[in-house]
């Protein structure tokens, strides 16, 4: 199948590449079918690219390379609804917002999107109760050794 995105042109994608989020995602719940695309294999980022909707692209992250001591724990309700038999099924990315700067950039630990690799299903799923929150500095600043 081709898609028109704003992101990255014409694609030709299969039908096996494609993810189902049956709720969509909030803000975008008509939206239910994505892929992904790694545009950079050396980059630690990817982009969930929406294929009913070609200007719909979200940047994305392992939250796990930028916070090794990130914990989440899904509950049984998403665990069904995904499919979920194992960790090994389970994909975790976090949304990054990116300001004027790259120093501004964000990451949304509080609503991490969770896929299943092999039903292919996923969803955002808010932590409540958790401490994060949707935007934790994704790169923290250096400070200065001039005096």
């Amino acid at each position: 199948m081709n898609i028109t995105t704003l992101q990255f042109g014409e694609l030709t994608i299969a039908e096996k590449e494609v993810f189902t989020f049956p709720q969509g995602i909030p803000g975008f719940e008509q939206n239910i079918s994505y892929i992904f695309i790694q545009p950079d294999m050396e980059s630690p980022f990817i982009f969930l690219q929406c294929v009913d909707n070609g200007d719909v692209a979200l940047l994305l992250t392992n939250p796990f390379e930028f916070f090794p001591d990130y914990d989440l724990e899904l509950s049984d309700t998403v665990v069904t609804e995904l499919g979920i038999e194992s960790k090994e099924d389970v994909a975790v990315w976090s949304v990054v917002s990116v300001g004027a700067q790259l120093e501004e950039a964000t990451l949304n630990l509080l609503a991490p999107i969770i896929v299943n690799v092999n039903t292919r299903l996923g969803k955002q799923v808010i932590l409540h109760g958790s401490s994060y929150n949707a935007k934790h500095k994704l790169m923290q600043s250096v400070p200065s050794d001039n005096k």
